[in-house]
């Protein structure tokens, strides 16, 4: 469901932000799409309205408006443990409530958060993306069926739409709780010997990680360096 209680406001030129820490675009040179109330401060979807560009960038500010919103991760946590997301969009899919953030990682592109039941065996990577494009979540629906039970599983993301356009703001995998597809080869790998099944295991185990690859670039229009760069860091 969506979690804001008051309509998003729309079209307003960007705050005299501090340049991000984290190497995004000085909010400054941007304009406002959509801006919405959350615990502290605001998401804000914002556009650099250069012609033919699509794609859009989103912050979380606090009451100021001029500085990141602290304990996001906390605040994100909550917030999916009671089944909502936290600010614009609505969490589409299925996940467990009663989750607490554990760990929190930042990168230049996504803000990756890691949520666990009170057992620790249901384990839960939620992603936040700092810049999205338009997409067919209708594609990561059909990849989500093609996941095997090895590889991480996509059970929920964070949709929106703007000006007819839909985009992904958000994922959450579920971590496998048994051996991943990188055990699995190892283990046929160290045991030097593959029967007919063995290679058809490690076909599929193939298959898996190439999904994995592609879910974890649920965008249409992701330049193609800035996958190979992604690609040659996880691999």
């Amino acid at each position: 469901m969506e979690s804001p209680e008051e309509p998003p406001s729309t079209g307003q030129p960007g705050p005299e932000q501090a340049r991000p820490r984290d190497g995004s675009p000085d909010p400054a040179e941007l304009t406002v799409v959509v801006s919405t109330p959350v615990p502290g401060g605001s998401h804000v979807l914002m556009t650099s309205g250069r012609p033919g560009d699509e794609s859009l960038h989103q912050f979380f500010f606090d009451d100021t408006g001029m500085r990141p919103l602290d304990g996001l991760a906390e605040k994100f946590g909550a917030a999916l443990a009671q089944g909502r997301t936290l600010g614009a969009g609505t969490l589409l899919g299925t996940v467990l409530t009663g989750l607490s953030c554990r760990a929190r990682t930042e990168t230049a592109d996504h803000i990756e958060m890691i949520l666990v039941d009170e057992a620790g065996t249901e384990r839960y990577r939620f992603s936040s993306y700092r810049r999205v494009w338009p997409t067919n979540a209708s594609d990561l629906e059909m990849l989500s069926n093609l996941i095997g039970p090895h590889a991480p599983e996509l059970v929920g993301r964070i949709e929106v739409e703007v000006h007819g356009r839909h985009y992904i703001l958000g994922t959450c995998r579920r971590t496998p709780s048994g051996p991943t597809v990188h055990d699995l080869t190892a283990a046929r790998i160290a045991a030097q010997y593959f029967s007919h099944e063995d290679s058809v295991e490690v076909g599929q185990t193939i298959r898996y990680v190439h999904d994995a690859l592609l879910l974890a670039f649920p965008h249409r229009w992701v330049p193609a360096e800035l996958i190979g760069r992604h690609l040659e860091e996880r691999l």
